[in-house]
């Protein structure tokens, strides 16, 4: 596991369909002016989840279709498998299929296991998504969250409860800041004075 936040410009793809992959590379590359070769297609689940373990450019941010929330093995999925090697990474689902099943996707996206949905087809979204990330990431409260993460020797433990029983950890609060939600803006303007955020009921 690591704690450090992965640089955005590496940027991972899993997708069954190579030549959509492909194409949403070419995109992706071309609007970011990034290295065609730091954005990694991938497959299949298994074959993503085995390179993390081998790749040392972990992915800032994954893009997956549904094949990347199914279980390849028993409660073992690519996006599981990021989480634990890198949670500061962002996960997004790029997917149709997973839109027959909205409550699905809001499963997902409560539970976190997903930063963002963005239903496949649709780029105009999915830039807004990418703008959003690259651009918060920069701000002040990331900046300083990323450093105070990253200095600890040991992964924090889940210290700000949700609900009773429900806990999330300061990765989780970092990219809840990437994601703008009410929570992650809280956050962020503690953040900005370098402030702890912690609610230990």
């Amino acid at each position: 596991m690591t704690m450090s936040a992965p640089s955005l410009d590496h940027l991972w793809i899993l997708d069954r369909r190579k030549e959509l992959a492909a194409g949403l590379r070419e995109n992706i590359a071309h609007r970011y002016a990034m290295d065609a070769g730091s954005i990694i297609l991938h497959q299949e689940a298994v074959d993503a989840s085995e390179a993390l373990g081998k790749n040392v450019d972990l992915p800032g941010m994954a893009l997956t279709d549904q094949v990347g929330l199914l279980d390849f093995r028993p409660g073992v999925s690519f996006a599981n498998v990021l989480r634990d090697a890198c949670p500061l990474s962002v996960i997004v689902l790029y997917s149709e299929g997973a839109y027959g099943d909205p409550s699905r996707i809001d499963s997902w996206l409560e539970e976190r296991k997903i930063d963002f949905a963005v239903r496949k087809g649709d780029i105009e979204k999915l830039h807004g998504v990418l703008d959003q990330v690259r651009r918060i990431s920069e701000s002040v409260a990331a900046r300083n969250l990323r450093d105070y993460i990253s200095s600890q020797p040991d992964p924090p433990a889940p210290f700000y409860r949700v609900k009773k029983g429900s806990y999330l950890t300061i990765a989780d609060l970092y990219r809840e800041i990437l994601r703008n939600t009410p929570l992650g803006q809280q956050t962020a303007k503690a953040w900005d004075q370098q402030e702890l955020v912690a609610q230990n009921h």
